[in-house]
């Protein structure tokens, strides 16, 4: 180390410019996207898919607990004012 002298900063700047060139070539720029295109990008279409599935299944199971919902509600607050009450 003692004979590398100034020259051991040198063997570090050129670690440094080669990580550099490997980020600016290979880093995978994800400004201005939405989570679908980011997606798309690094897992590929398949998780794409899945991701729109589960939205679909998520959706058709809030519809469901809408078209029912006033009972739902109605065993909560119902449950509220036993509670009060006791």
């Amino acid at each position: 180390m003692a004979d590398l002298g100034w020259k051991f900063y040198m063997i570090n700047a050129s670690y440094n410019i080669l990580f550099f060139a490997i980020i600016y070539f290979l880093w995978v720029e994800t400004n201005g996207l939405t989570l679908e295109e980011i997606a798309l990008k690094f897992e590929g279409e398949v998780a794409l898919m899945a991701g729109r599935e589960i939205i679909n299944a998520e959706s058709e199971t809030s519809e469901t607990d809408s078209k029912r919902g006033s009972t739902v509600g109605m065993e909560s607050k119902q449950a509220a004012v036993n509670l009060k009450e006791a």
